[in-house]
Parts: C-alpha cells; sequence; structure tokens
C-alpha cells in the first residue's frame, strides 16, 4: 500500500557505492563557469544555495545533509572559550565565511558570536526558535519560530523581513540553488486533525508553493545539487511510508514506498538518497536503511534492529552514521554494522570531521568524540543535556548545552 502515487514491487539491486563527500567529484560541479571560486565549488557540492566557503551554513552543514566538515576539528577536550547564550539554544550552530557563529534560542533572540567567543550582536525575532540558522548565498540569515513565521536577518542584525503562515514548519529548513528555502510542514485541519506537507517560499519570503498530504507526517527535508528536494513521509501509526523527490517547480518526480515510517534523508555525492525508516510505537521490529538511485530505483537496502528515523551523517569511505535513542551506529557500505557506541538515553546527530572523528552529544550532559572505529578519543562533561553540534572556523568544534552555554573546543 502506498501513501501517495508509484506503488512498484521492491527487489534488493546493486550494493552501495563506496560514496562520500568530496568536494571534486566528477560531474557534480561541471556546471560552474570557469572562473568560479573555491566558495562557489564548496557551496556547489553542498547542494547549493548556501554560503560558499562557510564552515557550516546550515543543520547538518549541506542541503544535502551530509554532516560532514572539510576541516579536522577538536583532537582533545580542550576548552577554547565558552559563551553564555541567552535563552536555551535547541538547534546547532551555523557558521558563516568569516567565522560569525549564529544561535537561536528558546527566548527568541538570534545571536551572532565573534569566532573569539565574544558578542557580535542579537536581535530578537521570537516566539520560540527550535532548530539551526540557514545562511543563504548572500550572507541572508533565514530563523524559523515557532507557530509558522520565518524571518531573514542581514549579517549585520538588521531584520530584513518576516513573514507568517498558515501552516507550522516541523524541521530546519533548507535552501535550493536557486534561493528557494523548503520546509516540511504541518497542517491543521481542525477536530484534532493534521496533515504533512512540503513547502517552498522565495528568498524574500513569498510562498512559491505548497503540497500537502492526507494522513501523513513529514520530515526533515534534504535538496541535491540540481534542486531536487527530498521529503520522508511516514502514515499517523507508522506502519509505512514514502521517499518522495520534489522538483524545483513543485512537481512530484516520483515516489518510493518503504516498509515503516521514513526519517530524514542525506544525499550522496554521486546522488544517491540514504534514509533510515522505523516505527516507534514498535521499536522491537527494528528499522530498514535504504539505498535509492537519484532516479527512484532501489540499490540496496539492510535490515537494522533499531529504529532509523535521523538523517544519516556521511562518514569516511562510505560509512553512514545514525542514531538511535542511545546508540551511535556506524554502518559500511555492504550494510555491515562497523560499531556501535552507547551513551545515556539518547543522542543528538553525529557529526564528521576530515579526519573521520565523529562528534555528537548526549542527554548525560556530555560531548564526545570518537575514533572513525568507534573507541573513546575523549569526552566533556557539561551542566546539562547537549545539544547539536557544528564545526566552525578552523576546525573549532562548537557545542551548545542546555545549561545556557555555547562551549569551543580545538582545534
Amino acid at each position: 500500500m502506498c501513501l501517495l502515487v508509484g506503488c512498484r514491487d521492491q527487489a534488493v539491486g546493486t550494493p552501495w557505492p563506496d560514496g562520500g563527500v568530496a568536494p571534486d567529484a566528477e560531474g557534480l560541479l561541471d556546471a560552474l563557469p570557469p572562473d568560479a571560486t573555491d566558495a562557489d565549488a564548496d557551496a556547489a557540492s553542498c547542494g547549493g544555495g548556501l554560503q560558499g566557503g562557510a564552515p557550516w551554513p546550515a543543520f547538518q552543514r549541506c542541503s544535502t545533509r551530509v554532516g560532514r566538515s572539510p576541516f579536522t576539528s577538536a583532537q582533545t577536550d580542550h576548552l577554547s572559550w565558552r559563551y553564555a547564550t541567552t535563552g536555551v539554544v535547541v538547534g546547532s550552530p551555523a557558521v558563516a565565511r568569516d567565522g560569525t557563529i549564529y544561535v537561536g534560542g528558546h527566548l527568541g533572540l538570534l545571536q551572532a558570536i565573534n569566532p573569539d567567543g565574544s558578542p557580535k550582536w542579537s536581535v530578537d525575532v521570537g516566539p520560540y526558535m527550535l532548530d539551526t540558522p540557514l545562511i543563504g548565498a548572500d550572507g541572508t540569515v533565514y530563523v524559523r519560530t515557532q507557530g509558522g513565521s520565518l524571518h531573514a536577518v542581514n549579517p549585520d542584525g538588521q531584520l530584513v523581513w518576516a513573514r507568517s503562515y498558515d501552516w507550522v514548519s516541523e524541521s530546519s529548513p533548507v535552501i535550493g540553488p536557486t534561493g528557494s528555502i523548503y520546509f516540511a510542514t504541518r497542517f491543521d485541519l481542525g477536530d484534532g486533525q493534521v496533515t504533512g506537507g512540503l513547502t517552498s517560499v522565495s528568498s524574500s519570503g513569498d510562498e512559491n508553493w505548497s503540497l500537502d498530504f492526507a494522513d501523513t507526517l513529514s520530515h526533515t527535508p534534504a535538496v541535491d545539487s540540481q534542486g531536487v528536494v527530498y521529503l520522508g513521509l511516514s502514515s499517523e501509526d507508522w506502519s509505512q511510508g514514502e521517499l518522495l523527490a520534489v522538483r524545483p517547480d513543485g512537481d512530484l518526480e516520483w515516489t518510493f514506498p518503504t516498509t515503516y515510517g521514513a526519517g530524514c534523508p542525506s544525499v550522496g555525492v554521486d546522488g544517491s538518497i540514504y534514509i533510515g525508516t522505523g516505527n516507534p510505537y514498535a521499536s522491537e521490529l527494528g528499522g530498514i536503511l535504504y539505498v535509492v538511485s537519484p532516479d527512484g530505483t532501489e540499490q540496496h537496502l539492510t535490515f537494522m534492529d533499531v529504529v532509523l528515523l535521523k538523517c544519516p551523517t556521511q562518514g569516511l569511505d562510505g560509512v553512514l552514521l545514525f542514531t538511535s535513542g542511545n546508540q551511535t551506529i556506524a554502518v559500511t557500505p555492504d550494510g555491515t554494522t562497523k560499531w556501535i557506541f552507547e551513551t545515556g538515553e539518547w543522542s543528538t546527530y553525529p557529526i564528521v570531521g576530515a579526519d573521520g572523528t565523529v562528534y555528537f552529544g548526549s542527554d548525560d550532559h556530555s560531548v564526545y568524540a570518537l575514533g572513525p572505529d568507534g573507541t573513546l578519543q575523549w569526552s566533556y562533561a557539561t551542566g546539562a543535556e547537549v545539544a547539536y553540534p557544528a564545526i566552525g572556523a578552523e576546525g573549532v568544534l562548537l557545542v551548545p548545552s542546555y545549561d545556557g552555554y555555547l562551549y569551543a573546543f580545538g582545534p
């Protein structure tokens, strides 16, 4: 049974490609002009639309949601500085090309911090900000607030515009190569009924188009270098799902049905889409890791013992990294579980430095650094649960904590 259209028989295809993230991937940068800069190439390899040369301009760094930095990050638990944020920071920091760090918190302030940890400016965009700021190609910072509002702020802290919509976003925004911004959305149908959807707005805040999918839940989207948006859907009972490919104009390219609800996708350098599934109400059933080709055909699937609904992070040598509950899991290109590392009751999305070091936070108040083989390199205890980390200028590891501080480690 399909949630939308395009049901097909599912068959196991070829093994996973030996993918990863490579800034010089064959074919990916062919469309760049001859005078393109390294910053242009970096932005293109990240899916386009983001500020070129920015160390961490979006959630999971790229529109493709790869979660991997070109910088080697903190090798020890040496604390470079600690910044007292105004309000608890729930999403990860975003970092601009000039090293400016942007964070949003539950008190509604977008805060800009200099690379040395000193305050730069702040602007009230309230109410509650739940996720990661987004830095567009021209340096404009976009932030979503609770209740369906989107704000655009100049790099100097001046509010450019603010728009309210008749939908509620369920995710950090993602930007496409043309500057269009996409959200997984939730529409209130009344009488306690809601439905999932996908909405596109322009860089000036005007709504381009909006899709809604009856009786579904939608999750954080990803965008590839061609502007195709990938969105995971799940039925209300999580028993089934779909991966959708949507063109920049809002037309549906294809759908791929999944067993159990589909989570957050990420896109490999060769265009392959990685997505996990699961049913959080029946976690004993485990989940499935799918690898899907850009044309919507299945390459490979792997049955897992855990629910897999968070974006896969792409490590070295094609290894994919997930978190599920208190486990951080590394899976090799042939579908073999390489290692599992357990912490408290839950862990954040993992991110990866250029040398393969894996970083994540946990509800046990600590930030962890693991080697590519899953061995603990170091950990650091903060005063409360740890939110989503990011890797900033020169490889500085930036870690927000619910104790009200942003911690900077290394490089």
